[in-house]
């Protein structure tokens, strides 16, 4: 039995002491007074950025975007009470968990004597988040004796650790004795180590890392995989070796080369190398927005924020927190713009879900989701023979399923007897097969992994180090898998052509779209700078969004698209904004979101560079443009849920600047005047009315003119 050497608590103290050498700066507060020791510790010790929320729930998605913002090269902390407050925070728990993010989960608990004893506020909260965290344990009840501080740093240290390498959240349970509101001071401190280097999630030092958690790095990496870490890891680093060569093969051979990226964050060093493979005809991207590929360097695309380029068709309406906006104080000579920059994509990358050119520069293709409904020759002619995929989550379901097909060996599948050959790029292990195509795993970053086989593509010049000898060109035209020779440049081609289909199809309809929500998100699209960071609900404002893919950039894309539905989202952009002042960040959302997550703003800071625009249709009128509930006479009873919300009533009382936009002229004014706000406005709240039967009319439009050529 340890002797007793320290204070009641030294342990919290050399818990907070160990997690800023280790790197921690930011942690997140929600009050309570089971959890005082460690909110008082933390905030005394004077390294740490502290933030306080009072909801659980939004605290952790806050913190969530936080972590999100560092490209999950550095968790962030929360603290919370016991009881119930910490199954509040478990939906941004799995969200962290599928998107590989490090949150650091500490929650106060009662002594292990009060458990199941009627005492209040006390659960089972010992591994309460197991099966999505990487790690998950619970400290020692005291903390006095040597013994019972070793366990603590050891176990501060394996939870760092796995958040590190494995990329997601870890718990750690505290026990805490009354009573609650005494500390030993800082001056006692029991870790004699040398303060650990901050490292990233591979294990690098973040000095010189440029890795993310969606691994898009150019640096070799090494990692070590624990088991309980995703839901299937792979571990036999021989494999890797094996399925390189033979991605290398294949790819010799192959003659429709198939990229998928899933949801990513942006990495420049991919781009200028995806934009090399695209030299290559035979090489085509199908990729969503929020797949953050090729969206930041190419088109023609400029931005034009004045007043005057704008049919009026009426006087603004606002409404305002602290003061009386109108079309006088909104006039064109306010509307001047720091991010008129330009933007490009390849001819070959295809935004999945419906994207169509807008107004966007000649010469930029997308595809469009609904088209692979479609049951003809075109399309099943479309089939790869390679599929290389990487990221996480893909949002478009028609995407997936059109995937999924092409592992099908049957007479709807004409070209070749064996299903395309799927390779699953993915520093970590994650062996998921989302397209139902069993993969060959390949252990690296996405980057790494193209990078070593480059040698074998039709590229005349990669990252210009071809007098080294180490790519070459290939002139010979490649052959399909019963060796018959193809024309190299068909598939990119073959894709194009039903682009161009559907843009020739979809251009009447997308330029003179009525006021509502698809035009109004095309309108804030306008105002976005290639350098701003943008959110997005999860049901109407991505899919919209993505519609709308041509004219839409910005520098980082995200959406909560790993488990959450409605929840978090205002959150989520809020602690995105704080963590990254010098960008502007703007959240797309509907009326129930915005509302469901209001307690958001409970947080005291009022970052100046967050952007909301609330799209009021009266409900959840995703609901009212799908084809099961829609055809529901309880639809609007059971499903859209409209409520009598005054949204800038709710936004103005946590102190938001408030605006409210009923037409296109309304709200390109109101867009206008954002861009030279006085600093000290807070977020900016702008709710945009639209009617929902005019939404059904549109969204049925754009369904029959893509599925009914």
């Amino acid at each position: 039995m340890g002797k007793k050497l320290y204070p009641d608590k030294q342990h919290i103290i050399e818990l907070v002491d160990g997690l800023y050498q280790m790197g921690l700066r930011q942690v997140v507060v929600c009050p309570g007074s089971r959890s005082a020791p460690l909110t008082l510790a933390f905030a005394r010790h004077g390294g740490f950025q502290i933030f306080t929320v009072v909801d659980e729930r939004s605290a952790a998605y806050m913190a969530f975007g936080q972590a999100l913002s560092a490209r999950g090269t550095t968790p962030v902390a929360l603290i919370c009470t016991s009881g119930t407050a910490v199954l509040n925070m478990g939906p941004a728990v799995a969200e962290a968990y599928y998107l590989r993010l490090p949150l650091l989960l500490l929650s106060a608990d009662r002594p292990a004597f009060s458990i199941d004893q009627l005492d209040g506020q006390t659960i089972r909260q010992a591994n309460i988040f197991e099966a999505h965290t990487v790690f998950s344990s619970t400290l020692p009840e005291h903390g006095r004796t040597n013994i019972d501080l070793k366990r603590s740093r050891k176990l501060m240290q394996e939870a760092w650790s796995a958040m590190i390498r494995q990329q997601g959240p870890a718990h750690l349970n505290v026990p805490l004795h009354e009573p609650l509101y005494e500390l030993p001071p800082f001056s006692v401190r029991l870790l004699t180590n040398q303060p650990a280097e901050q490292s990233d999630f591979f294990g690098n030092s973040t000095q010189n890392s440029t890795q993310n958690l969606f691994q898009n790095s150019s640096q070799n990496s090494t990692h070590n995989v624990l088991q309980n870490s995703s839901p299937s890891v792979a571990s036999d680093a021989s494999h890797d070796s094996t399925a390189l060569s033979n991605l290398r093969d294949t790819l010799r051979h192959a003659t429709r080369i198939l990229l998928v990226p899933g949801q990513s964050a942006p990495d420049k060093q991919l781009d200028d190398l995806v934009s090399q493979w695209l030299q290559d005809p035979r090489v085509v991207v199908l990729m969503e927005p929020v797949g953050n590929l090729l969206n930041g360097s190419h088109s023609s695309v400029t931005t034009d924020f004045s007043v005057s380029s704008h049919p009026s068709d009426s006087s603004v309406s606002s409404d305002t927190t602290d003061s009386s906006v109108t079309t006088d104080s909104l006039d064109s000579s306010d509307t001047t713009d720091s991010s008129g920059s330009t933007v490009s994509s390849h001819p070959s990358v295809y935004s999945e879900l419906d994207s169509h050119k807008a107004t966007v520069c000649t010469g930029r293709v997308y595809r469009h989701e609904d088209i692979l409904a479609q049951d003809s020759a075109q399309v099943r002619g479309l089939r790869p023979d390679a599929i290389i995929s990487w990221g996480l989550q893909i949002v478009g379901k028609r995407t997936k399923n059109w995937l999924r097909r092409q592992s099908e060996t049957n007479e709807r599948n004409p070209i070749g007897p064996t299903r395309p050959r799927h390779f699953r790029l993915d520093p970590l292990g994650w062996a998921v097969d989302p397209y139902h195509n069993p993969p060959e795993l390949i252990r690296l970053s996405p980057y790494n992994a193209l990078h070593a086989v480059t040698n074998v593509m039709n590229c005349e010049r990669i990252g210009g180090q071809e007098a080294q000898g180490l790519y070459q060109h290939t002139p010979t035209a490649p052959t399909n898998s019963q060796g018959v020779p193809v024309s190299n440049e068909s598939y990119q081609k073959q894709w194009q052509l039903q682009e161009q289909k559907a843009d020739n199809m979809l251009t009447p309809l997308l330029n003179y779209l009525p006021f509502g929500d698809l035009a109004a998100i095309k309108e804030v699209s306008r105002h976005i700078g290639a350098d701003h960071a943008v959110h997005l609900g999860n049901s109407m404002p991505i899919r919209y969004w993505q519609m709308l893919g041509g004219s839409a950039r910005s520098w980082w894309l995200h959406a909560n698209r790993g488990t959450s539905g409605i929840d978090g989202v205002n959150s989520t952009a809020l602690g995105f904004a704080l963590s990254m002042p010098e960008r502007t960040v703007w959240l797309v959302t509907g009326d129930l979101s915005f509302a469901y997550d209001i307690n958001a703003f409970s947080c005291k800071e009022r970052p100046d560079n967050l952007r909301i625009i609330v799209i009021n249709n009266q409900g959840g009128d995703i609901f009212r443009l799908i084809d099961g509930p829609s055809r529901q006479p309880e639809c609007e009873d059971l499903f859209a849920t409209p409520r009598k919300i005054d949204l800038l009533a709710l936004a103005g009382a946590w102190g938001c600047d408030t605006f409210r936009a009923t037409t296109a002229f309304e709200l390109h004014t109101i867009l206008a005047h954002l861009h030279t706000r006085p600093a000290g406005s807070g977020p900016a709240v702008v709710e945009v009315v639209t009617e929902p039967k005019s939404n059904q009319i549109v969204y049925q439009s754009y369904q029959k003119a893509l599925l009914n050529p």
